[in-house]
């Protein structure tokens, strides 16, 4: 029975659709009733992972300047001191830990993003149609911009061993990614490149993707991030899609109404330590 990506269903839909596409996950099934993945891609309007597997990585250099790098980091440990945003930490296999080697701080929890930084939220806005219009794609052609909103803002933290290793991997459900560089590649870490496998069995990576630089890739194309050898990868990622914009305290798995809070998530970390106490 061959493993396949099988699509979520959202709220305010059939389970076939989901208009709440959101991530995607290997199960085992051989149900004839359920859509492919490619059906559903085209009925959502959205590229389907051989489609986008074959558009090139857009960059975008000297996104962020060293002191808006500064300011964003400093903005995140006070968000982080405070536990005002959800977040996930990882182990090396991407396994969820009380405390692990892959940190994520879920930046768009009640709209903190945006409140807080206003100009750099607008930017990364505006770098999706950049993007979309200099790699050719034509994602957001057609497509009405007020329905065009963030999904997640997420600030990633990968320590020695932290890596994102499925060869499967794409943004589910999204139409563009963007990841800008927060940390100095070979200065304050090592290893850790941004990877995109082609179609041929081969392995790219942007050419130039040092700190303060930003790529934009279709958001099913997949992508991987090799292991941190040493030091602290810091990447702000950020995913647009045509759906709500979300001030959930995660990921969100539905363009239908999300009970996910802060508060929720909170919860969530305290089970987790619990659980690792016995």
């Amino acid at each position: 029975m061959a493993a396949r990506y099988r699509l979520f269903a959202g709220a305010g839909v059939s389970a076939s659709l989901f208009a709440g596409f959101t991530y995607a996950r290997r199960v085992k099934s051989k149900d004839p009733s359920e859509p492919s993945v490619e059906e559903s891609c085209r009925k959502l309007g959205l590229p389907t992972p051989a489609e986008a597997q074959r558009t090139q990585v857009v960059q975008l250099p000297n996104f962020m300047a060293p002191e808006e790098i500064d300011e964003l980091v400093a903005a995140v440990r006070r968000v982080q001191e405070h536990h005002r945003a959800g977040k996930v930490e990882r182990g090396s296999k991407g396994e969820t830990r009380v405390v692990g080697v892959w940190r994520t701080t879920y930046l768009h929890t009640d709209d903190l993003f945006r409140q807080t930084l206003p100009a750099l939220h607008d930017r990364v806005v505006r770098a999706f149609w950049e993007a979309d219009e200099k790699g050719g794609w034509g994602v957001l052609a057609g497509k009405d911009a007020s329905r065009l909103n963030l999904r997640t803002v997420e600030f990633h933290e990968y320590g020695r061993g932290g890596q994102l290793s499925d060869p499967g991997h794409y943004d589910a459900g999204s139409l563009i990614t963007l990841d800008v560089m927060l940390a100095e590649p070979g200065v304050d870490f090592e290893g850790g490149g941004l990877l995109t496998p082609n179609q041929d069995g081969s392995v790219s990576s942007p050419a130039r993707f040092g700190k303060g630089d930003a790529v934009c890739f279709v958001s099913h194309k997949r992508h991987n991030v090799a292991p941190v050898e040493g030091g602290r990868r810091r990447v702000l990622v950020a995913e647009l899609w045509e759906g709500p914009p979300r001030t959930c305290a995660h990921r969100c798995l539905s363009t239908g109404p999300c009970s996910y809070s802060l508060s929720r998530s909170h919860v969530a970390s305290s089970a987790e330590q619990l659980a690792l106490l016995g």
